[in-house]
């Protein structure tokens, strides 16, 4: 009779532990910088960039590319045109002088018909060329507005991803326009999500 108590008390203990265990899982230990299995360093990395998103407003853009401007005109080099004009006008002063010097008509003619056509161009060209390039050919792809196709893109998958919901609900309250690089960002999170 001894022996079958404890062996009862037992059998009951095991039955009970077998229920508990199949009525709550299994605990895992918790840690806050443990990140689900389905995150890597891609959707990470892209999480990281759309989160640190700087809206550029209208006059930081346009400072921007007005700087990129500048250095342009200040860096800009000769081109294939610029040296035949340089070319065309020397030979053109030089066949005057030596015609003049030779009392030759026809070198003389020849040379002040290319100064002419020099003098042609240069005015053809100062007159089609506007003196500053358009400001919106030195904006950076990035830096672009966003297009109402964009945002219709932007809507849609915000409203298929709730964290991306999340993100981008301040970008509508903000000064800073939404802009291409914007739905870069957003692309690239979707697109890390799904592997």
């Amino acid at each position: 009779m001894s022996h079958a108590a404890p062996s009862a008390e037992r059998s009951l203990d095991r039955a009970a532990q077998a229920e508990s265990s199949d009525a709550t899982p299994a605990l895992t230990p918790f840690s806050p910088c443990a990140a689900p299995s389905s995150e890597n360093a891609t959707t990470i990395a892209a999480r990281r960039a759309l989160m640190s998103r700087k809206g550029l407003t209208v006059e930081e853009a346009a400072q921007r590319a007005h700087a990129r401007r500048r250095d342009a005109g200040t860096s800009r080099r000769m081109g294939r045109n610029d040296w035949l004009m340089i070319a065309a006008a020397a030979s053109g002063g030089w066949l005057a002088w030596r015609g003049s010097t030779l009392s030759s008509q026809a070198p003389l003619l020849i040379g002040y018909a290319l100064l002419a056509l020099v003098l042609v161009a240069l005015l053809a060209r100062a007159t089609r060329t506007p003196s500053r390039s358009p400001l919106d050919t030195f904006y950076l792809p990035d830096e672009m507005p966003a297009t109402s196709e964009d945002i219709a893109l932007l809507r849609r998958l915000a409203g298929e991803d709730a964290e991306l919901e999340a993100i981008t609900n301040a970008w509508w309250r903000s000064m800073a326009p939404i802009r291409k690089g914007d739905i870069r960002l957003a692309l690239e999170l979707r697109r890390a999500k799904r592997g």
